[in-house]
């Protein structure tokens, strides 16, 4: 009877462990991916479950009170191009440009620009982060992290600052000039798996909580003392500008799909303020993947400086073309048209030696090919 219940035990271990997913390079976006989400603002109370295995969230209460869409656009649509020269994608969400550098296993966010103005309102200048900061990659499995953070510095004149804020800095010495310190610190644990049951589909996923915190200060450059930090004093004056504190979210990520199959939000409570999800069941199959794979050939020979790519059963029309380095900097983007039996040429000769990565998309679809070369 213990030999029963033992394997029986095992079985159901097994069963249940098998029901894991580990999220592939296959759902990593591309330049024209669009993604379309339904927003519902008026949640109940809703049980989010503890950090585990095997959970059913069910969602298919949801209703769909507003939409917002995700659309990887050319960065050279955006007057702030020149300012992310290594980006490959731009998000446009209401007056944010969000830049990033999409490679074949990772998203790094490099910083954004308000068409409206700089970070603050008043301030026109694009905000550059110091270095890239990765916000998704692959593979991702349960009891994955990622961890980043952004530091901004936001400069401004002492022309901007009202005499009633600059009479309450103390000492004989009236600053010339201020910034703005933005800190940004997120944490992002895969900390449960299951299934979402959405209103159109139940979906396999991996949740991630996902914790911001932002903090800001505010410093003064006083004449041979250099940068002072007043944020005692001014902090009050554009803390009303700028959000701050600690927030809590919840990802769910599909193998199937790409972007995501919902967002939860809540508030410093953690109750649910809104639900963002996936209005439609298009997937992203292992099937489309093979067919995706069958429409070019990489040749192997490098001829000249040069590598050709030999359209067998592609789509008829314009591709962007672009070559990426393991370390996911674009070295080569272009437009490309494709046609049945065509060789693409891609001239290698401002590539330094080493292994590359090859990505062809069809902007405006899910439809790309991937591959990888050598340079010796």
């Amino acid at each position: 009877m213990r030999l029963i219940l033992s394997l029986a035990l095992s079985i159901c271990l097994f069963t249940s462990a098998s029901a894991q997913i580990t999220i592939t390079n296959k759902v990593v976006p591309v330049l024209g991916d669009s993604f379309a989400y339904a927003l519902d603002t008026s949640v109940p109370f809703l049980a989010l479950g503890f950090p585990a295995g095997d959970q059913v969230w069910d969602l298919s209460f949801l209703q769909n009170q507003g939409r917002r869409s995700e659309v990887y656009r050319d960065p050279a649509l955006s007057p702030a191009y020149n300012s992310f020269p290594t980006a490959n994608a731009m998000l446009r969400t209401n007056a944010r440009e969000t830049f990033y550098r999409l490679s074949a296993n990772k998203v790094e966010e490099l910083g954004f620009a308000n068409r409206a103005g700089g970070p603050i309102p008043g301030f026109n200048q694009p905000t550059v982060y110091s270095k890239a900061v990765t916000v998704f990659n692959t593979p991702t499995t349960f009891g994955s992290t990622l961890n980043y953070k952004t530091d901004v510095t936001i400069p401004f004149p002492a022309s901007f600052v009202p005499d009633s804020l600059l009479s309450q800095i103390p000492g004989p010495i009236k600053p010339d000039s201020f910034r703005i310190r933005l800190t940004t610190d997120v944490e992002r644990l895969s900390d449960a798996w299951g299934k979402v049951k959405l209103p159109l589909k139940t979906w396999d996923v991996i949740r991630e909580k996902v914790t911001t915190n932002t903090t800001f200060a505010i410093d003064a450059r006083l004449g041979l003392l250099g940068w002072q930090d007043i944020t005692a004093f001014a902090g009050a004056f554009v803390g009303g500008l700028i959000p701050t504190g600690k927030n809590v979210s919840y990802a769910f990520r599909s193998n199937e799909s790409k972007g995501l199959i919902a967002l939860v939000s809540t508030d410093t409570t953690g109750n649910v303020v809104s639900i963002q999800y996936k209005p439609n069941t298009t997937e992203v199959a292992s099937r489309d993947l093979t067919a995706a794979a069958e429409q070019f050939e990489l040749k192997n020979s490098i001829i000249q400086d040069k590598i050709q790519i030999l359209c067998t059963n592609a789509e008829t029309g314009n591709w962007q073309l672009n070559v990426f380095s393991n370390d996911g900097k674009n070295l080569y983007n272009q437009s490309v048209e494709v046609r049945e039996g065509k060789v693409l040429d891609i001239d290698l000769k401002n590539l330094p030696q080493g292994s590359f990565q090859l990505l062809l998309v069809k902007p405006g679809t899910n439809n790309f090919w991937r591959s990888t070369f050598t340079r010796s």
